[in-house]
C-alpha cells in the first residue's frame, strides 16, 4: 500500500474527438498555458530513438521545436519560432494529420548539434527525416488540474538521414497531445515516463512532488487502457544523472515492476523556467524487454 501522503492527483476522463487534434484556444492570457505536440519511438534494430516535441504558447506568441535522436552520440535540435497562421507547418519541424487519430506525418531538415557528455556542443551534423505515426488504436484522453490531454500507443516509421548515411526507422512509441497549464519549476521533482514492451503493453505516467505533496497520473494499456491508482518511483543518480530507476504501479487489475537502465541522455535547455534542470534519456526496460523516454527535473 502506498504511504497515506501519496495520492493520485484528480483526474477525469476526457472523450477525445476528432476536432481536438487541431488547436485550442487559450481560456486564459496566462503565458504559462502551452499546446503540445510530442511523437516518439525506438527502433531496435537500427538501436535509435526519436523524440519530437512541439510547444506552442500562444500568449507569449512563440512556438518552440526540440528534437532529440538518441544513438551512440546523440544528436539535439532546438528552435523557437514566432507564431504563424499554419504553425505547425511552419520552421523547420513541420507536423499535419494525415487521418485524425489514426496517422500523423513528421519532418523534418536541418543541422542538428552533437552532444557531448549529455549537453549540446558546437558540432554539427545535418539531419533529415520523414516519419509517420500510425495507430490503430484510440487515444486515451483525461482531464487533470493542469489542462486536458490524451496519449496514443502506435508507431513511428519512415526514413531518417544522419549526415550522409539514410536509413528506415521503424519503432514503437507513444505520442501526447495537450493543453494545459505548465509551471515546471513548482513542480520540485518530478518524472515522466513513456515506454513500450515487446509483449504489445505500453505504459505512460507523470510523478511529481509539489510544496511537500505527491501527484501522479498514467495508465497501462494491455488489452485496453487500465488507470494507475498508485506508484511509487526509486531513482538511482550517479554525478546528477539518472542511471537506474525502479518503478511500480499498480491498478485495479495489476501490480508491475519496471526497471529501467539508462541508454542515453540529453540535458535540455528550459528557457524561460531555467530554474528547472530537465533530462530527457532514451531507456531499457527489465533487460531488454522494452525501451522508453524518462524525462525527468529536479
Amino acid at each position: 500500500m502506498a504511504p497515506k501522503d501519496w495520492y493520485i492527483s484528480e483526474v477525469m476522463v476526457m472523450q477525445v474527438k476528432t476536432e481536438d487534434e487541431y488547436q485550442h484556444l487559450p481560456p486564459s492570457d496566462n503565458p504559462l498555458w502551452w499546446e503540445n505536440y510530442q511523437f516518439n519511438g525506438y527502433d531496435p534494430v537500427g538501436r535509435i530513438g526519436v523524440s519530437i516535441y512541439t510547444a506552442i504558447k500562444p500568449v507569449l506568441e512563440f512556438k518552440e521545436d526540440y528534437v532529440i535522436i538518441h544513438k551512440e552520440t546523440p544528436l539535439f535540435f532546438r528552435d523557437q519560432k514566432e507564431l504563424e497562421k499554419d504553425v505547425l507547418k511552419s520552421g523547420a519541424l513541420k507536423m499535419e494529420p494525415l487521418q485524425l487519430l489514426k496517422k500523423w506525418r513528421v519532418r523534418a531538415k536541418d543541422s542538428f548539434q552533437r552532444t557531448k557528455d549529455g549537453h549540446p556542443s558546437e558540432a554539427l551534423e545535418d539531419v533529415e527525416f520523414d516519419l509517420r505515426f500510425e495507430s490503430n488504436i484510440p487515444p486515451h484522453g483525461f482531464s487533470t488540474h493542469r489542462g486536458d490531454r490524451y496519449e496514443q500507443p502506435g508507431v513511428l516509421k519512415g526514413k531518417i538521414r544522419l549526415g550522409e548515411k539514410t536509413m528506415d526507422f521503424e519503432g514503437r512509441g507513444i505520442r501526447d497531445h495537450s493543453w494545459e497549464i505548465r509551471n515546471v519549476p513548482s513542480w520540485e521533482e518530478w518524472y515522466w515516463h513513456m515506454g513500450c514492451f515487446e509483449s504489445g503493453e505500453a505504459v505512460s505516467f507523470t510523478y511529481m512532488k509539489v510544496s511537500g505533496e505527491v501527484l501522479y497520473h498514467g495508465w497501462i494499456r494491455a488489452g485496453k487502457y487500465h488507470r494507475i491508482r498508485s506508484i511509487l518511483v526509486n531513482p538511482i543518480f550517479s554525478s546528477d544523472v539518472l542511471n537506474k530507476c525502479h518503478m511500480r504501479i499498480e491498478t485495479s487489475k495489476e501490480r508491475l515492476d519496471i526497471n529501467s537502465q539508462l541508454i542515453s541522455y540529453v540535458s535540455i535547455p528550459t528557457g524561460e523556467q531555467a530554474k528547472s534542470k530537465v533530462m530527457e534519456t532514451l531507456v531499457g526496460l527489465d533487460g531488454g524487454r522494452g525501451y522508453g523516454f524518462l524525462w525527468y527535473g529536479r
